[in-house]
């Protein structure tokens, strides 16, 4: 009898650590249970998110040379730290083309709200107000999510991450926003933040390449834009560029209302039109984030190129390049926004005006 359990046992452990593959193709017309290409599930509202375990992985189908998905994806379920949840795009011969979900300006295109343990990759996400949507709102929801290798044009935020207002850490924390390749029509008419997180901690944001072009004057667009996020954050290995003609509401890396340690190194962030802030800590009500900021090239019009609110900061080994001078912009190429600066480690930057 024991030799059952054991079988038994090493079933569930299987099933958990390695998980079992699930599809969706809107091209399907088999049995619509997810189980097979040819009996895939046929929309996202199809899926059976009760059967949806850790480990598991969602296969969408891309068919040979890509298919378009109009409605949104909700997540519904959670993976665990050894074995989270997966979806992709299909990786066999006939599905492996590329997956658009496309929009119409409006709405999330994937929707992760109070789960965690959740992979999203390799989708291309096209003119959404959101195209990934986070959110948690209960006591330790949302965290360690992460999005990989997605790509598309943004008709408004690209990645919208928010907590429970007034509640910073608790109930949305590390996300990982890596290797996405994104841009934006000439005009949205909307706000393009290509990361926007509020109310949470413990933030990642690394090997992205971003340009925002939308010209809208009125419209307020960041590169990464956070408010009330706790660290450990960490920004690296970016290519961040505003190729929009905009003098103002077009920030780089933006932080308001901070503390724990923010890191941020070997990034590109080039606005050569822009006055505003290229790596900005804006001195806010709260302003205790330690500042870690080396081997970055920030490039662009007068407005401080590197500006922290920390007075121990360290700032080394950075290319500080301004393109020229305008009255409304600042004068200092690297500035301390309300501190003395008195403890910094400043050493080894190279400045060109």
């Amino acid at each position: 009898m024991r030799k059952y359990y054991i079988i038994v046992l090493w079933l569930i452990y299987f099933s958990i650590t390695c998980g079992i593959n699930y599809y969706v193709d809107n091209n399907a017309n088999g049995l619509n249970n997810g189980t097979t290409w040819a009996d895939a599930w046929e929309s996202f509202n199809a899926i059976n998110w009760s059967s949806i375990q850790p480990g598991d992985i969602i296969y969408i189908s891309g068919g040979s040379s890509g298919k378009i998905y109009a409605d949104n994806l909700v997540v519904n379920a959670s993976g665990i730290s050894s074995s989270p949840i997966t979806i992709m795009k299909g990786i066999d011969t006939g599905h492996n083309g590329e997956v658009i979900l496309q929009g119409s300006g409006l709405g999330a295109a994937v929707n992760i709200a109070n789960e965690s343990y959740i992979i999203v990759s390799n989708l291309s996400i096209n003119n959404w107000s959101r195209a990934v949507d986070i959110d948690g709102d209960s006591n330790n929801a949302a965290h360690d999510i992460i999005i990989d290798n997605c790509d598309g044009i943004m008709s408004g935020r690209f990645i919208f991450i928010d907590g429970y207002a007034d509640v910073s850490g608790s109930y949305c924390h590390d996300i990982t926003i890596r290797n996405c390749d994104v841009t934006t029509p000439s005009s949205t008419g909307h706000q393009n933040d290509f990361v926007y997180a509020q109310y949470m901690a413990g933030l990642t944001i690394e090997s992205n390449n971003v340009n925002i072009s939308s010209n809208d004057t009125s419209e307020h667009n960041d590169l990464l834009q956070t408010l009330w996020v706790d660290g450990p954050v960490v920004v690296r290995n970016n290519y961040f560029e505003h190729s929009d003609n905009k003098l103002k509401n077009s920030q780089g890396i933006f932080f308001e209302n901070h503390e724990g340690t923010y890191e941020v190194y070997n990034n590109i962030i080039v606005m050569p039109n822009s006055v505003d802030g290229k790596i900005y800590w804006k001195a806010d009500s709260l302003n205790n984030a330690h500042t870690i900021i080396y081997s970055n090239v920030s490039y662009g019009l007068s407005g401080s190129l590197i500006q922290t609110t920390d007075p121990d900061a360290v700032i080394k080994n950075n290319i500080l390049y301004s393109t020229g001078y305008n009255s409304i912009g600042s004068s200092y190429m690297l500035e301390f926004n309300g501190v003395s600066g008195s403890g910094a480690d400043v050493a080894n930057n190279l400045f060109y005006d």
